[in-house]
């Protein structure tokens, strides 16, 4: 929100969006202290692999009440600062395709997270 603040100091006409994956998880968010938190955060493949966005990244579980609870929470908490004028949802459509990560966690699950 520093950041965000500073833009519209300089250009109050500035439209700041607040960038928020629906499904991949990115580190550097302070607001991931509290998903530490939550058990059963992320994805796992068959193999008990957390990562299974390309091998190398994690995964909201979007099955999991709490995680929802919490990425809503998150973005409530960044829109309500005047400096944000909105979010970015970046990955809606891969989380509700069908074949997204089915393979790696399994269609019944992708069916869940579907769902969630």
């Amino acid at each position: 929100m520093i950041s965000a603040r500073a833009v519209k100091k300089v250009n109050p006409k500035a439209k700041i969006l607040y960038y928020r994956n629906v499904m991949v998880h990115y580190d550097g968010y302070a607001a991931n202290k509290d998903l530490e938190k939550i058990p059963g955060r992320f994805l796992e493949d068959g193999k008990g692999n957390t990562k299974p966005v390309r091998n190398r990244v994690q995964a909201y579980d979007m099955s999991n009440s709490d995680v929802r609870h919490w990425w809503v929470d998150t973005c409530k908490n960044m829109t309500s600062d005047p400096a944000i004028d909105g979010i970015f949802l970046d990955g809606n459509i891969k989380t509700l395709e069908r074949g997204y990560l089915a393979r790696q966690i399994g269609v019944g699950k992708k069916k869940q997270t579907m769902d969630g």
